[in-house]
């Protein structure tokens, strides 16, 4: 892993707890939320591409952060550990998804997808995840 990467995550995860608060009951995991927030950039691409790798790992951008990303998630899964982690990205269901993005998705995050009628709440909630 690159070094670079890894103190740019340290440094969003304490910048991440720090902005919540030490004084407040909360259980975050700033590393699920680095993995959401990246297969969301695998999709974003100018302002919006340049501000999530800003945010959780200032100033490494696009493949580099992503191929951090997968050695985390290998690491967490390898069969040593106890702790697994799954991907998933939920899209309402009459968007389409470009294949190069459900590629990218697989790749670099073991992810997959799933559409979603989100105008039914009650199905959407139950939704199998």
């Amino acid at each position: 892993m690159s070094e670079s990467v890894t103190i740019a995550q340290a440094n969003f995860a304490l910048n991440l707890i720090q902005e919540i608060g030490l004084n407040k009951s909360a259980v975050i995991s700033p590393i699920s939320i680095s993995f959401a927030l990246g297969m969301i950039l695998l999709g974003a691409n100018g302002n919006t591409a340049r501000e999530i790798e800003n945010a959780i790992a200032k100033g490494i951008i696009g493949d580099e952060l992503h191929n951090h990303l997968l050695n985390v998630y290998n690491f967490i899964n390898d069969n040593k550990n106890t702790v697994k982690m799954g991907n998933k990205v939920y899209f309402a269901d009459n968007l389409q998804i470009f294949e190069y993005y459900k590629k990218q998705l697989q790749k670099f995050y073991n992810g997959n997808f799933q559409l979603t009628d989100f105008t039914d709440t009650q199905k959407a909630a139950n939704v199998h995840i």
